[in-house]
């Protein structure tokens, strides 16, 4: 798995070559960050974090999972000054019938995974209301899921979440 999360890196790393113009300048894209864990929800899971950007205050985040027996997903977090710099460009996303198979996380904690109805919803499933409620709140998390039998699609699966969310950003 880990060599599978680097392959996903180093496609990702190429993207980034030419779509950098929203990250903010703290932000890690010479490396990038696989970490393993034994327990979530019981189950074992492997992380990449790349891009990313953590400090006390404000996070950007690419994070690609594998959680054993459910699922792989892409997940953009945002936190602090890049979720309120990125939060108008992300309404005008959401918009788009592009991000209408996102999902956005309706949780209290931008830590957790799982896709139950209690963390996450469908953007074709949020109202205005909704949608203003998640965007108010002190972090944002996008993010899409792909079977466990994509695993020979997974690299090219990331970059397209990046790719769709990023080249249709109003500039």
């Amino acid at each position: 798995m880990a060599s599978l999360f680097q392959t996903v890196r180093d496609e990702l790393s190429s993207q980034l070559a030419i779509s950098t113009q929203f990250l903010p300048k703290e932000t890690d894209i010479s490396s990038g960050k696989i970490s393993k864990g034994e327990n979530y929800k019981g189950l074992p899971y492997m992380v990449l974090d790349y891009p990313r950007y953590f400090s006390k205050e404000n996070i950007f985040l690419m994070r690609t999972m594998f959680w054993w027996g459910n699922e792989f997903s892409a997940m953009l977090i945002l936190k602090g000054q890049p979720h309120e710099e990125l939060k108008t460009a992300l309404r005008s996303f959401l918009s788009q019938e592009i991000a209408q198979d996102f999902y956005l996380c309706v949780g209290d904690s931008p830590w957790e995974y799982d896709f139950g109805t209690d963390n996450y919803c469908k953007v074709s499933a949020i109202d205005e209301d909704e949608l203003n409620a998640i965007l108010a709140k002190s972090f944002l998390k996008l993010a899409q899921k792909a079977p466990l039998d994509s695993y020979k699609t997974l690299p090219s699966f990331i970059v397209r979440f990046w790719i769709s969310i990023f080249d249709n950003l109003p500039v």
